[in-house]
């Protein structure tokens, strides 16, 4: 179609050149005609003025007006053709023109004749819009006139090549608007058919979503059109497949990863930030692409981390505290290559608040670990030296300090069993599940609480249910955690007071709780209760005995079976804690050693 064009534009200009010059050479032709006819003319008129006598001045006579209207053209005599009156003549032309001299065999085309009459330039000018005026001067060889040369003019008709090349050119003008319209037709036409067949693709692209294929499949028809729209759609379709495929892959190794990963420009513009990122400092989960850094993050360190790399282009590293509740941050800032000589920055960011918090804990442990057993070992080696100073002879004494001896070899032998379980649980190798009875199992932690309650003046109250409670758990963990419960309130409830244990079920969990009548804690002991080696009534521990481990046994036992504890306590009034243990875990584990019971705190 294109081609068609191209052919009616040249068509048509060269239409235009062949016109322009066909209508130049026929005008000259037909002024060539009108030139020989104008002095055939003149010629005869100034033969007929030499032959007649005229009364002076010539040009008023009627005979001179008659013989001008019979010849058709104008009569001027002239008296003198100086060169002031031929400047004259030439202003009264105007734009006027010398066409030719006369030709050589100008006395036979006149049909004899002197040559000095017939020799003259005719002179032509416009005489209108369409008009011309042709005029020549000619000498007088008689005094028959007062003259000594005579001036011919002459007005042409139309001329019958101007209308020939307005024709021409109307007839063109059709002509090209014509093709033009044809052409026109034809090219909407294919450009219909092709938006027909392209439409499919626009909706494709409106709606992308996670489609595999980015355009639909092209029928192929009998047109190159057809084919290379289906060559196209099938190369875009595998260029869109990979670059989704490894974007999908790139996202979700960025989105599963730890540590937060920015990637910044040399223009502090965002080119990445994955999920982690936003956790790590509280962003909002939106899409930062090409955002301005500092818009987005106002933390400073990594403002100032990332604006050393892009100036020094090294690699830089600082620690920071972040939030209210500080998280502990490492920044790691590198040089990135963009190519095209440019330089960005990528950013990681590691939390390791759970390290520092770990490594606390670890140092905290260690510390308390020692000071217990410091305790023990430091009484043991006191009554062991007095034996060897002489206690030994009072039989009495010995046997007192023997006992104490013994006393503190079991409070050791309690707090090493009870590390060795909170090892073991948090681990995960002691556990066995198995579907029990939970009031049975229950019953049984009951009795064995029962001898130190009695002793100290405690009561224990049970409510269980008389039907079995089936739980699908360890038993041997449960009855750990019950007794370690019920030894707890035993320890820390004076004489007639109470500790009461009651058993119940949902449709999902058990849930056991005991509440006694004791010292109760204070809110901010309350949230350190489970922690290890961590005793609420730290001035009474050596009168209560225990390691500092039963409740944090039971918090590690009930995460490691699947259920949560909670305590609630207020001092002087008494502690309340509740455990609570879906009837089904999400899985079973092997058989293992059943786990000792732990001295409770």
């Amino acid at each position: 179609m294109r081609l068609f064009l191209h052919l009616v534009l040249i068509w048509t200009a060269a239409s235009l050149l062949i016109g322009f010059l066909g209508y130049a050479w026929l005008r000259s032709a037909w002024l060539k005609e009108q030139e020989a006819a104008f002095r055939k003319v003149a010629v005869a008129a100034v033969a007929t003025v030499e032959a007649r006598q005229w009364d002076a001045p010539a040009e008023d006579s009627p005979e001179w007006a008659e013989l001008q209207q019979s010849l058709g053209v104008g009569l001027i005599p002239l008296v003198a053709a100086d060169s002031a009156d031929e400047a004259s003549f030439m202003e009264d032309l105007g734009a006027s023109r010398v066409l030719r001299e006369p030709p050589a065999n100008a006395a036979d085309s006149v049909g004899g004749g002197s040559s000095e009459i017939q020799t003259g330039r005719i002179r032509s000018q416009a005489a209108g819009s369409s008009r011309q005026r042709l005029s020549i001067e000619l000498p007088l060889s008689s005094t028959s006139v007062d003259a000594t040369r005579i001036r011919v003019t002459q007005e042409l008709g139309r001329s019958p090549v101007r209308a020939a090349w307005w024709l021409q050119c109307g007839v063109l003008t059709v002509t090209t608007y014509v093709l033009g319209l044809v052409g026109w037709f034809f090219l909407y036409r294919e450009s219909w058919q092709r938006r027909r067949l392209l439409r499919p693709w626009f909706r494709a692209l409106e709606s992308v979503g996670q489609r595999k294929r980015l355009l639909p499949r092209v029928e192929p028809q009998d047109s190159d059109f057809c084919l290379q729209m289906d060559a196209v759609s099938r190369t875009i379709n595998q260029v869109y497949s990979d670059l989704k495929n490894a974007n999908d892959r790139s996202e979700l190794v960025l989105g599963n990863l730890r540590e937060g990963v920015l990637a910044v420009d040399d223009r502090f513009r965002i080119l990445l930030a994955n999920k982690a990122m936003h956790r790590l400092l509280d962003l909002p989960d939106e899409n930062y692409l090409l955002r301005p850094l500092l818009e987005v993050i106002r933390t400073p360190a990594i403002a100032r981390l990332t604006e050393k790399v892009l100036r020094e282009r090294t690699a830089t590293e600082e620690q920071i505290e972040f939030g209210t509740a500080p998280k502990h941050l490492r920044i790691l800032a590198k040089p990135l290559s963009l190519g095209s000589q440019r330089t960005g920055a990528l950013v990681t960011i590691r939390d390791e608040t759970m390290i520092r918090r770990v490594d606390l804990i670890k140092r905290d442990f260690v510390a308390n670990a020692s000071h217990e057993l410091k305790t023990p070992l430091a009484a043991i080696r006191a009554y062991a030296e007095t034996l060897q100073l002489g206690a030994l002879e009072d039989p009495e004494m010995a046997e007192s300090f023997i006992g104490n001896i013994i006393a503190q070899a079991d409070r050791m032998d309690g707090l090493v069993q009870g590390m060795l379980q909170l090892s073991r649980v948090e681990v995960g190798s002691a556990l066995k599940f198995k579907l029990f009875d939970a009031v049975e199992a229950i019953e049984s932690c009951v009795a064995a609480a029962q001898a130190v309650a009695r002793s100290k003046g405690v009561q224990i109250n049970v409510d269980v249910p008389s039907t079995k409670i089936l739980l699908r758990s360890d038993r041997d963990g449960f009855q750990t955690i019950a007794s370690n419960l019920l030894s707890n309130g035993v320890r820390y409830t004076e004489s007639e007071g109470s500790v009461s244990v009651s058993l119940r079920e949902d449709a999902s969990s058990v849930v056991l709780e005991v509440v006694d009548t004791g010292i109760g804690m204070r809110p901010d002991d309350l949230e350190r209760v489970f922690e290890r080696f961590y005793r609420a009534e730290k001035d009474r521990s050596s009168h209560t005995g225990g390691t500092g481990l039963g409740l944090s046994i039971v918090k590690h036992l009930t995460q490691a079976l699947g259920g949560t504890v909670q305590a609630t306590s207020e001092v002087g009034l008494g502690s309340t804690f509740t455990v609570q243990l879906p009837k089904q875990p999400a899985g079973d584990s092997d058989a293992s050693p059943t786990l000792p019971q732990a001295a409770a705190r």
